[in-house]
């Protein structure tokens, strides 16, 4: 019979525990929504005067998707999500679709966010850390909306004021937003009151630390 050892014995633990920690369904997908913090919203209204920007004259599109559609359109275009997020976070009537797909032998993640139904925010993260297959996927977005520039990042912008930012980062990822202001500005006016009840709120409690003082 075999006697089980101090080293199997540890084995057998950090087995478990790997198990019992193993990334769920919910937490990978959930946890890379780009819009789950009202902070993380200023990359739908910062001007980006500092990043290099390109004009194109093609449409700029998510996969196929305009800005606008419904989540009922996309998943008749798409086909059916590989998730789908509806929680309640800093938007009202804000839910958000995953999709993973390869391209060019690459594993990749696409999130689709719509407000009141609307598309407005796509994001491509790409999963893979070589270098040359960063630069061949900025390549391709570039080639798609004839930006010439060898090894470019930056915004592309089409005549609708929609927006493609390139980023190489850790994990390289393409961004896309939705050049309706209109949409825009519904959006900003739903986070401001939030943020004045907050800074009110600050306001009244140094007001009651000056009357203890």
């Amino acid at each position: 019979m075999r006697t089980l050892f101090s080293s199997d014995f540890q084995w057998s633990l950090s087995s478990k525990k790997r198990r019992r920690y193993q990334q769920s369904r919910i937490d990978f997908y959930e946890g890379r929504n780009a819009l789950v913090s009202r902070s993380s919203f200023s990359v739908l209204f910062n001007s980006h005067d500092a990043t290099p920007s390109r004009d194109t004259e093609k449409p700029i599109r998510f996969f196929g998707l305009e800005f606008g559609q419904s989540v009922k359109e996309t998943i008749k275009k798409l086909g059916k999500p590989n998730y789908k997020d509806k929680r309640t976070l800093c938007l009202d009537k804000h839910t958000t679709i995953y999709y993973r797909l390869m391209i060019k032998q690459v594993k990749c993640i696409l999130q689709m966010h719509y407000y009141q139904d609307q598309f407005f925010f796509g994001k491509m993260e790409i999963r893979s850390s070589n270098p040359q297959t960063k630069r061949d996927i900025s390549a391709l977005v570039c080639q798609k909306y004839g930006i010439s520039e060898n090894d470019w990042t930056g915004a592309i912008i089409d005549q609708n004021s929609n927006k493609v930012h390139i980023k190489q980062n850790m994990v390289p990822s393409v961004i896309y937003v939705t050049g309706n202001q209109f949409l825009l500005n519904r959006i900003k006016l739903e986070l401001v009151p939030v943020q004045s009840t907050k800074r009110y709120s600050r306001l009244e409690q140094s007001e009651l630390l000056l009357d203890m003082v």
